[in-house]
């Protein structure tokens, strides 16, 4: 004896709805990164994500008691090609290093 509370249609009773799900998946899966390749640089989210293996910049902290050559793997986990080191990390610097003046890198340089 089998009990069924209302009238369920499972998927092979409808077709047009598991081709539709199938085609919304397909879209946001392909729609997503195509949509990024057109962006500049490696995008989120987008099939060049990490294919740029670009040299990370020198950064230099200038304080009161001197020049202080900062080491990447103290202030960044892992370095990744679609986050702009160059634009957050001076700023984090400067919160963080509570004697800096200044930050400094090869294209530019920012007043703590």
């Amino acid at each position: 004896m089998t009990i069924r509370f209302g009238r369920m249609k499972d998927w092979r009773e409808s077709p047009l709805a598991a081709l539709l799900l199938i085609a919304v998946f397909v879209v946001i899966q392909l729609g997503i990164p195509i949509s990024r390749l057109s962006e500049e640089g490696p995008r989120r989210f987008g099939w060049q994500m990490f294919s740029v293996a670009r040299g990370a910049p020198t950064f230099v902290a200038h304080t009161t008691s001197g020049d202080i050559e900062i080491e990447l793997v103290d202030f960044v986990a892992r370095a990744r090609g679609d986050i702009d080191l160059e634009e957050v990390l001076p700023t984090h610097l400067c919160n963080v290093l509570s004697d800096a003046n200044s930050v400094s890198w090869e294209n530019g340089q920012l007043e703590c």
